[in-house]
């Protein structure tokens, strides 16, 4: 985490971004672990091996399946207890734990898979960029209220699109202050 904020900032700050003439856009996934399902893991995965062998291909889906087993009969704890992640639900209708071992690396890479297929709809930003469940967009201009929300609505459509789902509830802000630039 150091080193990603590490590299985030070293970004930021060769590009000379001031309130007076760039918008910065927070974009946020709501509940995201628990909103990111097996078949978006799934999908995720297919698309970074799109060009890998089939060989990498084969591997994959065998770890897959080991991943959709995990996802299906994780355990929780609480006062003792054990209890199944989801219930008797089906695995396809359970999302990913907060604090499993396995989450953050799949939200990550479900939140990277995202971001990658949408890069049409970030093509006037200046910097753009995804951790786990938050996001930002950097513009250059101020960017209306109506503007943003325009451009939430269709990131949330792409993301509806990619995922197969609408479980995935993104959301915006734009960062201002009344403060002089």
């Amino acid at each position: 985490t150091i080193i990603q904020a590490s590299d985030l900032k070293a970004k930021l700050e060769v590009l000379n971004i001031n309130q007076a003439t760039h918008s910065v856009i927070s974009i946020d996934a709501v509940k995201m672990y628990p909103s990111v399902k097996f078949e978006m893991i799934e999908r995720a995965v297919n698309y970074f091996l799109r060009n890998a062998s089939d060989e990498d291909k084969k591997k994959a889906k065998e770890c897959l399946e080991m991943v959709k087993f995990g996802m299906d009969n994780t355990f929780v704890t609480f006062e003792d207890k054990y209890w199944k992640y989801g219930g008797f639900l089906p695995v396809e209708e359970k999302g990913l734990t907060i604090g499993g071992f396995e989450s953050a690396f799949f939200a990550d890479l479900v939140a990277s898979y995202i971001l990658e297929t949408s890069q049409d709809l970030f093509e006037d930003s200046t910097y753009n960029g995804i951790y786990r469940d938050d996001g930002i967009d950097i513009r250059e201009g101020q960017k209306s209220v109506d503007k943003t929300c325009d451009f939430l609505e269709s990131f949330q459509a792409r993301v509806n699109e990619k995922c197969g789902y609408n479980h995935l509830i993104f959301t915006a802000e734009i960062w201002k202050t009344d403060a002089p630039a």
